[in-house]
């Protein structure tokens, strides 16, 4: 796609004090940008609450060539408490907030219409655009194949829940890199989605 103004948002979800895999993705993703893709570059950080402030002292001290480029916001502690509530009882234990798929949506404002999760370990080698900016074709986002691992090593495709939807072995992906249409998220209610697949676990 030409490089038309639009603005290019990445999320990064971070619960470390020390944001160095954060501050490695801002400085690579940069780098590698082109001129009219670095001024267009929205960094929106999102971590827990108590950790806000040191954050983003932290990281526009490590990025003074970044200002203006990055937020840090946080999560708030009620959002995931409500989370947990409904996650336990169908036998999920993990932190919420290392769930972003299921409350990513609220974190960012909503004139936000796309972004690109990218986990803190990330190292953007090309322009961020060309990912910001593939089709999505009314899909709610797209992910990128992992041919290495394979779904049939991660689960029992033959089983008769997968029947009519996932029966074939095919590459994996890492949920933590993902393009995301938040419109599209919010209206099929992704996350409810996801939490539906997770109560399977019990079954």
């Amino acid at each position: 796609d030409a490089e038309d103004g639009t603005l290019v948002h990445v999320t990064v979800v971070c619960g470390d004090s020390a944001p160095y895999g954060v501050a490695a993705l801002v400085n690579s993703t940069l780098t590698h940008a082109s001129g009219g893709t670095r001024a267009a570059l929205r960094f929106h950080v999102v971590t827990r609450p108590e950790l806000r402030d040191a954050l983003s002292y932290k990281l526009h001290g490590a990025l003074p060539g970044a200002d203006g480029l990055i937020t840090v916001s946080a999560m708030s502690d009620e959002r995931l408490a409500k989370l947990a509530a409904r996650l336990t009882p169908i036998g999920v234990t993990t932190d919420p907030f290392e769930m972003p798929l299921l409350w990513v949506h609220h974190a960012l404002p909503a004139d936000v219409p796309r972004t690109v999760l990218l986990s803190s370990d990330t190292l953007v080698l090309f322009d961020v655009r060309e990912l910001y900016s593939a089709a999505l074709n009314g899909k709610v986002g797209a992910v990128i194949e992992d041919c290495s691992v394979l779904f049939e090593n991660v689960f029992n495709y033959h089983h008769p829940l997968f029947a009519s939807k996932h029966a074939r072995s095919s590459c994996s992906f890492d949920a933590g890199t993902m393009l995301i249409d938040l419109k599209a998220w919010r209206k099929d209610e992704v996350p409810m989605r996801l939490i539906d697949v997770l109560g399977t676990q019990r079954r």
